[in-house]
């Protein structure tokens, strides 16, 4: 709803409205910043020295994808339930896959 409502005033030329979307952009750059890299590392690792080029195209094709099938997912969302909805699902999702993460994997001794 606080996203919606962003976006309605920051095009009506509210203040409160722009920051709120602006500040809500830079939380979302600032994470995929944190963890991009970790990301990439990662798959570095799992597909060894030889095959960095494979690792990072499909790291590239995952990203792209993601965006891609996120943002029609999103409008899926959106359109019949609005955008409080469409935001407020992936962060239930995301919750979730934390959860269920961190009750599958088990730390690694040493690390």
């Amino acid at each position: 709803m606080a996203a919606e409502a962003g976006a309605v005033t920051l095009g009506a030329g509210d203040v409160a409205g722009g920051l709120l979307l602006v500040v809500g952009a830079g939380a979302v750059g600032v994470g995929f910043g944190l963890v991009q890299n970790d990301a990439l590392t990662a798959l570095f690792a799992a597909f060894g020295s030889a095959r960095y080029g494979a690792a990072s195209a499909t790291w590239n094709i995952a990203l792209d994808a993601g965006t891609g099938l996120g943002a029609l997912a999103l409008g899926a969302v959106a359109e019949p339930f609005g955008y409080g909805s469409a935001f407020a699902l992936p962060a239930v999702l995301c919750g979730l896959a934390a959860c269920a993460r961190n009750r599958v994997v088990q730390p690694r001794p040493g690390v």
